[in-house]
């Protein structure tokens, strides 16, 4: 049994028309929400790398094992 795809061109289409009926600016003004509601959970998941491997302040060489004659 195929999928049906005419039932989500359907759906697209009315979402399609609903858009285009909301005025620019406020077109503009949704994108603009969602971008910054986007950067600053990309800004979040950035933070969360940061505290994890590089501002967590080990000491690299726990994770090295470099014998101390070797270092000079």
């Amino acid at each position: 049994m195929a999928f049906n795809c005419s039932i989500i061109h359907e759906a697209a289409d009315k979402a399609l028309e609903y858009w285009a009926a909301v005025p620019q600016g406020a077109q503009w003004a949704l994108a603009g929400v969602g971008a910054l509601y986007v950067a600053r959970r990309a800004l979040s998941f950035l933070q969360l790398l940061l505290n994890c491997f590089i501002l967590s302040g080990t000491n690299v060489r726990l994770f090295f094992r470099i014998p101390p004659s070797s270092l000079y």
